[in-house]
């Protein structure tokens, strides 16, 4: 089943806010009342390149991996800004493999226990000390009985597979 076909049967509050965990999860508690199963809302990563030793170099280009949250259920309408003159590009990465579409892409995270998901930020020249990146997306927080709905059945996105903790490329 499409992920976006399940999600179709879930009652999801959308708070376009920026919250922390705390706050989601209070949001979640306080819905469920209402008969909602999940609460999405705005998430943001901000990494200042105080140490440029900390990229990596592949080639010309130099790139920085950013660990993708495991304390959500689900990520979307992934963003990135730099405020630096290099050019820069996005990828993620799950175990070793990379994915190009990143804006367009819906991670399952709670459902890839056993791979390592990352945000690559590639930068085209090597940025300045002072420059910074930030990361925006979308968070999904699923109540206990979504979760396990989910768990009981291969979903796929339109770039992967989920099922049995592992993430397969389509």
């Amino acid at each position: 089943m499409h992920i976006s076909e399940f999600i179709d049967g879930v009652r999801i509050h959308h708070d376009d806010r920026k919250l922390s965990m705390n706050e989601a999860m209070l949001c979640l508690v306080n819905k469920m009342d209402g008969g909602c199963s999940g609460v999405s809302f705005q998430m943001e990563n901000v990494i200042e390149l105080f140490n440029t030793e900390c990229l990596h170099k592949d080639g010309e280009k130099y790139f920085y991996d950013i660990k993708v949250a495991r304390n959500v259920d689900m990520i979307d309408t992934i963003r990135h800004n730099f405020t630096g003159d290099a050019e820069t590009s996005m990828q993620v990465v799950i175990s070793d493999k990379k994915t190009e579409q990143v804006e367009e892409l819906t991670l399952i995270t709670f459902m890839a226990m056993y791979n390592q998901i990352d945000i690559r930020i590639i930068f085209e020249k090597l940025p300045k000390k002072e420059d910074v990146i930030t990361i925006k997306y979308r968070g999904y927080l699923f109540d206990r009985e979504t979760r396990n709905k989910m768990l009981g059945q291969p979903l796929e996105t339109d770039t992967h597979k989920y099922f049995d903790g592992m993430v397969l490329n389509l």
